[in-house]
């Protein structure tokens, strides 16, 4: 299996409502290159059932040393070209972002 063109990484903590709106938007993309990793520190709101239930990506629930912590937790994972930081409660606002067709792309990617 080759590699994915991009690796998003979703940190969260205690914010069930807004992980289940940034996976929403990750997986509302047209563009399928992609690989989703969420780290979430050890949420005692739901996140982790709501993962095990609903999340096809690879993820992780446990005590962490914050933020920082859990981003470096998740860029280790990550397998991308590009790496990209989407934290939860933060959606993509249109369907087509991650298409390397649409302007702003470098080209060759």
């Amino acid at each position: 299996m080759s590699k994915p063109l991009f690796s998003i990484v979703t940190i969260a903590y205690q914010n069930l409502d807004g992980l289940r709106e940034t996976v929403e938007s990750v997986a509302g993309q047209s563009f399928r290159d992609f690989e989703h990793i969420v780290v979430d520190g050890g949420s005692t709101d739901g996140s982790k059932d709501w993962l095990e239930a609903n999340f096809g990506g690879s993820w992780v629930s446990e005590k962490d040393d914050g933020r920082y912590d859990a981003m470096n937790k998740g860029s280790r994972t990550a397998t991308g070209e590009y790496l990209w930081f989407l934290h939860s409660g933060d959606v993509f606002g249109d369907p087509g972002v991650l298409d390397p067709r649409n302007e702003g792309f470098e080209d060759g990617i």
